[in-house]
């Protein structure tokens, strides 16, 4: 039969391995939360980058058009369809990036 204090020491033991369990858990857990964090925080770093090329061709593009309506006296059409051809790039740049990730 044992004794008070085996009891007390098993229980004790047996509490401490589940709390060690409970701890790898919580170990793991974190880890992949973390790994998760990264990978969403690369994903926003590459989007970020190509809004800023994306914004820095539209401004680019907005320049041109507004020297050629005030110096170069081209039709609308042309406007019209260089800034739809812009757009058209600037989406497929972005849904290309997107997808690669």
């Amino acid at each position: 039969m044992e004794s008070r204090s085996q009891l007390y020491y098993r229980d004790h033991e047996e509490e401490l391995n589940e709390l060690s369990n409970k701890i790898a858990i919580l170990k793991d857990l974190s880890s992949d939360l973390g790994t998760t964090v990264q990978d969403q925080d690369d994903l926003l770093g590459s989007v970020g980058d190509s809004m800023s090329t994306t914004s820095a061709a539209i401004h680019k593009t907005a320049e041109k058009v507004s020297y050629m309506i005030h110096h170069k006296k081209v039709s609308l059409i042309y406007i019209v369809l260089l800034v739809l051809v812009v757009f058209l790039i600037a989406y497929m740049l972005i849904s290309y990036l997107l997808r690669s990730h």
